[in-house]
C-alpha cells in the first residue's frame, strides 16, 4: 500500500512521494491516504525496506492504527520517523519492536564545535529526544569538565537552558601552542593537554627527568597573550643525543639511560664514566662530549660492561656462573 510521505525541514530525497509540510497538522490536511509517513533529512533510510517498512503498519490492532507510531534511533526513542493516521490523534506509540533507524554520517548544523576535536572518536549522529524541552547540550573533555568550559555543543532551536553531558570528547593537539625546546619522546606526552581555562594566561614550561623546568626548559605551551611563565612539576621524556656519546668499551646499553643530559648551566665538559673494574680516571668506558669541551669531569656512577669474549680462553670446562666474565 502506498502512503503519503512528508518532511518538515530540508528535503531528504529518499522517497518518490515525499512532500513538504509545516507541521504534523499541515501534513494531515494534505494527506490523501489513510496513514502517512513523517521523515527527516538526518535519518539514513538506505537500508530501509521500502516494500516492508514504509508500507508496514506495526500490528493489525485497530488501537495502534489510530495513533502515531514512532520509530527509534540508536540514541533516542524518537528518530523523527513516524507513521501517523490522517484522523487526528495525540497519542504516541514508541515502537520497541522495530529496528532503530541510523543517522547519516554528517554533522548537523545544530552542532557548535568550540575546540578542535577528534571527529572520528565522537559520534555526531547523536541527537536529542524531540519530545524533550529545548536545551543547549554541552560536552567537556578529559582536561576540564563541561561546567567549566564547553568543548562542543548541540543547540536545539529556541534553547536557552544548558544541559551538561556526562561523556567527554577527545580533543586534538593545539599544535600551534606547543614549542619543543629539546627533542622529546612524543609518545610519552599527551599533547592534547589543555590548561585550566579559569587560570590567567601563562607560558607553561616542562622540564625533563634529568633537569627541572627552570633549569632546562624542555617543552612549552603558550596561551595567547601570555607573558608570564608557569613551571609544571610533571617532567617530559627526552630523546637521547646519540651524536654526543662515545662508547670507549662495549657496554650493556640496556642498563644505561642514554637520555641523560648535563646541567645546561654548567661549563662544557667531557663527562666520563668508568666501570666496576676500572675507574673512569684510569680508562674511560663511556663519554658524553659537550660541544667545545676540553676538560673532563668524572662521574660517580658506573657503567655495566659486556664480556670481552675474544680475550677469554677456556683451558678446562668451567662453571661460567661462578665467574664474572665482564672482568677486566
Amino acid at each position: 500500500m502506498l502512503r503519503d510521505v512528508f518532511y518538515f525541514n530540508k528535503k531528504p530525497n529518499v522517497h518518490a512521494r515525499e512532500r513538504h509540510a509545516n507541521n504534523i497538522d499541515h501534513a494531515r490536511r494534505q494527506s490523501t491516504t489513510e496513514h502517512f509517513w513523517i521523515i527527516n533529512e538526518f535519518s539514513d533510510y538506505r537500508n530501509f525496506d521500502w516494500e516492508w517498512d514504509f508500507d508496514y503498519l506495526p500490528d493489525e490492532d485497530v488501537w495502534a492504527e489510530e495513533h502515531n507510531n514512532v520509530w527509534p534511533s540508536r540514541y533516542q526513542k524518537d528518530s523523527g520517523t513516524r507513521l501517523c493516521p490522517k484522523e487526528h490523534s495525540d497519542l504516541i506509540i514508541y515502537r520497541a519492536d522495530v529496528e532503530p533507524i541510523p543517522r547519516k554520517k554528517m554533522i548537523d548544523p545544530a552542532w557548535v564545535i568550540r575546540e578542535p576535536v577528534d571527529e572520528v572518536s565522537f559520534d555526531f549522529s547523536w541527537h536529542p529526544d524531540p519530545s524533550d524541552k529545548p536545551y543547549i547540550y554541552i560536552w567537556g573533555n578529559k582536561w576540564y569538565p563541561c561546567e567549566i568550559q564547553s568543548t562542543i555543543e548541540y543547540v536545539t532551536p529556541g534553547a536557552t537552558e544548558c544541559k551538561y553531558m556526562p561523556d567527554t570528547v577527545d580533543v586534538l593537539p593545539q599544535t600551534d601552542r606547543w614549542s619543543e625546546l629539546v627533542p622529546i619522546d612524543k609518545s610519552s606526552m599527551d599533547l592534547t593537554w589543555r590548561p585550566d581555562p579559569r587560570e590567567p594566561p601563562f607560558i607553561y614550561v616542562w622540564g625533563n627527568k634529568h633537569n627541572r623546568a627552570n633549569v632546562e626548559p624542555t617543552l612549552t605551551y603558550t596561551v595567547p597573550g601570555a607573558t608570564e611563565f608557569k613551571y609544571v612539576d610533571e617532567r617530559v621524556d627526552v630523546l637521547p643525543e646519540m651524536d654526543r656519546w662515545k662508547e670507549r668499551q662495549h657496554i650493556d646499553s640496556t642498563r644505561f639511560d642514554y637520555t641523560w643530559r648535563p646541567d645546561p648551566g654548567a661549563p662544557p665538559f667531557i663527562y666520563v664514566w668508568g666501570n666496576k673494574w676500572i675507574p673512569g680516571e684510569l680508562q674511560a668506558t663511556l663519554e658524553y662530549v659537550c660541544p667545545g669541551a676540553t676538560e673532563r669531569k668524572y662521574m660517580e656512577d658506573l657503567v655495566e660492561v659486556l664480556p670481552e669474549m675474544d680475550r677469554w680462553n677456556e683451558v678446562q670446562l668451567i662453571d661460567k656462573s661462578s665467574l664474572d666474565l665482564t672482568w677486566r
